[in-house]
Order: structure tokens, then sequence, then C-alpha cells
């Protein structure tokens, strides 16, 4: 192989991982030690971390940091947690320290990068543009155990929507991982309101109303300008809310139902384990509160 075919092979390596190559992988081109040595020396190319490399006019984006901390950690080695909801486009912040799970027992230090060890399942990885990455549901169990409990529940909510977890799993997510970070918080957002946080409850609320032959109402309604309520009944101005137990949320709730009061509303916030499963006792309440709200005296538009 001459010289020109062993930078051109090199070339295309480096083009598929964001820029960088490992020493192995400029020797596999057909480069020698020496020839390594060589142009680092004169300055063509340079050291990223260890024995990872790049050429010297190459400016690392965010897929070079990845592959070049994958390199480093070794192939036993898959982005994951907030890496990986980048590569996902999960919506999360993705700091910039790469994050990286591993199966080996030792793993060199990777500069830049937070390395986790942790058994993984064959399904819980896969390939992306030759990137060994978490699954998309890996990812998101992953995330929603370690970020910030609004930031989590705002990506449950994407989940849930997207089809990327089931209730189910996400007990299960809790259940296998006692013991481990993050389990407590999997835990409580899997005793938490369901898909869509507020949707699935109401919506499994609206299926109720349906199947009792309960009529007059909307969902997602704009009760004044900015200002939407999950389910509403316009005959008696009545808002219906789906309750949390995340304290954010419940601060969100609240200044929901000031808004509704000052729109002219009046607001029920009703559990959603009452709204999602107890069909008769949510019929009964929401039969009880339309009756207050269409006697009392109505204020504002």
């Amino acid at each position: 192989m001459t010289t020109v075919d062993a930078e051109h092979e090199l070339a295309q390596t480096a083009r598929a991982q964001g820029g960088v190559f490992s020493r192995a992988q400029a020797h596999g081109a057909g480069f020698s030690r020496s020839g390594v040595a060589h142009r680092l020396q004169r300055g063509s190319w340079v050291v990223v971390h260890g024995r990872v490399l790049a050429a010297s006019t190459t400016v690392l984006g965010h897929a070079g940091l990845l592959w070049a901390a994958l390199l480093v950690a070794g192939p036993a080695s898959v982005v994951s947690h907030t890496s990986a909801a980048g590569v996902w486009g999960l919506g999360v912040r993705v700091p910039a320290v790469v994050e990286l799970t591993t199966t080996a027992s030792r793993t060199p230090a990777v500069p830049g990068a937070l390395v986790r060890r942790r058994a993984l399942a064959d399904d819980d990885v896969t390939d992306v543009h030759g990137m060994r990455v978490t699954t998309r549901r890996r990812t998101a169990l992953d995330c929603l155990a370690t970020v910030p409990v609004a930031e989590a529940s705002a990506l449950l909510d994407r989940c849930w929507r997207a089809g990327i977890l089931t209730p189910l799993q996400l007990a299960q997510a809790g259940r296998d991982r006692r013991g481990s970070t993050g389990v407590q918080q999997l835990r409580l957002l899997a005793d938490g309101p369901h898909p869509g946080q507020v949707w699935f409850p109401v919506e499994r609320l609206a299926g109720v109303l349906r199947r009792a032959g309960v009529s007059g109402w909307h969902l997602h309604h704009e009760v004044a300008p900015g200002v939407v309520a999950p389910l509403v009944f316009p005959a008696e101005r009545l808002a219906v809310l789906v309750g949390d137990r995340l304290p954010w949320q419940r601060r969100r709730d609240d200044q929901l139902c000031a808004d509704l009061v000052l729109a002219g509303w009046a607001a029920l916030v009703l559990d959603w384990h009452v709204a999602a499963w107890e069909p008769s006792r949510a019929v009964a309440v929401l039969g009880r509160a339309r009756t207050a709200a269409g006697r009392r005296t109505r204020v504002g538009p």
C-alpha cells in the first residue's frame, strides 16, 4: 500500500469519526510507528487524547469529541446518558462532559468524560453511523434517572408522546435498578402521571366521560389568551386539571388555577390516579363540581 493509499483510507476513517482516529487505526491503514511519530513531530497530526489523534487542520465538533472519548475508553464502551440523548435528539441539555457507559472491568482515564461501569444487555446498544450508542429507550431511562427532576419530567412527557417508553417499562426499570443511582427518581416518575403528564390521565378521563355518556366538555381549551386548561365544561365555566406529585408541577398547577380564577372560571384539580384509574369516582367528583360551578356567581369575562 502506498502512502497516498494509506492517507486516503485514514482520511475516510477520520471523516466517519468526526475527524479523529486512533493510533491503531493509523497502523491499520498502513502507517508505521515511525510514520506516525514523524507526522506528530512535524505537526501534521496532533494528539487529541492519549492514543487518539487528528490532523492539525481539524476543528473538532461535538461528534469528534464523542468519538475521541469512545476511542480512548475502548471497544467495551458506548455513548450514553445525556451524550446519547444528544445523538437521538431527545431534547435534553447536553453538557460539555461526554458521558459513556462501559462493561469493561477497567477503563483508562478519559479526559473530559464521565465513564460509568454498568452491565448492558445486547438490546441496550445500537449503532448510529458507526458509533456505539445506547438505544433510544435505554438512553431515555438513563437520563430520567440522572438529570434534574424538572428536566426528567419534561423528557418523560416527550417519551410518552413519541412512544419511546411505556409505563410498564418505566416501572420495570425502577425495579431492575434497585440500589443504583437515580432509582428513587425513576420510581417517583413511575408513580406520577403517565403518558404525556397531563395528556394521559386527561385522555383516560375523556374516555371515561364518553363511556358514561357525559357530554359538554372539550379537551385542551384556551379559556383566555395564553391560558389553556386540559379539560373544560364551557357551560359551567369549569376547568379540570390533573394533579401531579412532583413539586414543580404542583406549582405550575397552582399558577394555572390562579389564572383560571382571574379569567372567571372555576378550577377542579383531580388526582391523576382518580382521573386515570377510578372511572366511577372521577365521574362522581366531576358531577358534583359541575353542579357547584353552575350555581356559583360568575365573575370575569
